[in-house]
C-alpha cells in the first residue's frame, strides 16, 4: 500500500494540534524511518491496530488516526512520546536488533514467516520488556508461544489462516496450547 499522501496527511494535522517545539520528537520519528513514508505508514498502521484493537484498512490509516486520536486526546500530552516509543520497537522488530539474543531469535523466526500481523502484538511484548511491566521468564514464554502460533499458521496452508489482530498478550499463550492439543509444533 502507498502511504505517502495518507502520512503527508497525518503529518499535516499533527502540525495543526502541536507546538513546533512539540514536534521535534515528529521529526525525530520521520528521520528513524529514514524518510520511507511507506515504511512509516506500515507502523502507524500497526500502532492503531495495538491500540484501538482494530484491524485498520490501509485506504483509511489517516481517518482512523484521526480518530484515534479524537478519542484519546487526554493523552495528547503524551502521545508523540509515546509514538517515538513504538517507533523504536517497530524497527527492532523490522530489522531484528532487539539486543536480547532470544528476543531477536524469536522475532526472526516470526519474520522469515512472513508474519507481520504479529507486529502490534510484538511492540506490546516489547514494550512490556523494555518498561518491567512483566518479567523476562513471562516475556520469553509469550514469544515462545507466538512463534508456535506462527510456525503453525506458516506450516499448515490448508488450514483457515489465523487472524492476528485477535491475538492478545492474554490470550497468546491460550492458543498456543490449544494448537498443540492439536498436534501442531512445539517450540
Amino acid at each position: 500500500m502507498d502511504y505517502i499522501l495518507q502520512i503527508e496527511k497525518i503529518i499535516t494535522y499533527l502540525k495543526l494540534n502541536y507546538s513546533p517545539a512539540e514536534l521535534l520528537i515528529l521529526d525525530v520519528i520521520k528521520r528513524k524511518f529514514n524518510q520511507d513514508f511507506n515504511l512509516l505508514g506500515c507502523f502507524l498502521k500497526d500502532y492503531l491496530i495495538l491500540k484501538t484493537a482494530k484491524n485498520v484498512d490501509d485506504s483509511e490509516l489517516y481517518d482512523n488516526f484521526v480518530l484515534y486520536f479524537e478519542e484519546n486526546i487526554e493523552l495528547r500530552d503524551t502521545f508523540l512520546k509515546d509514538l517515538n516509543n513504538y517507533a523504536n520497537y517497530y524497527l527492532m522488530i523490522v530489522f531484528e536488533k532487539v539486543e536480547n539474543v532470544e528476543i531477536n531469535c524469536a522475532i526472526s523466526t516470526i519474520n522469515s514467516c512472513y508474519c507481520m500481523g504479529c507486529y502490534p502484538l510484538l511492540m506490546e511484548i516489547l514494550d512490556n520488556y523494555f518498561n518491567e511491566i512483566v518479567d523476562y521468564n513471562t516475556i520469553y514464554s509469550m514469544l515462545k508461544s507466538l512463534v508456535n502460533v506462527v510456525l503453525y499458521d506458516f506450516e499448515n496452508t490448508s488450514c483457515q489462516k489465523i487472524d492476528f489482530c485477535s491475538i492478545t498478550i492474554d490470550n497468546v499463550v491460550k492458543i498456543s496450547n490449544e494448537i498443540q492439543i492439536l498436534g501442531g509444533i512445539a517450540v
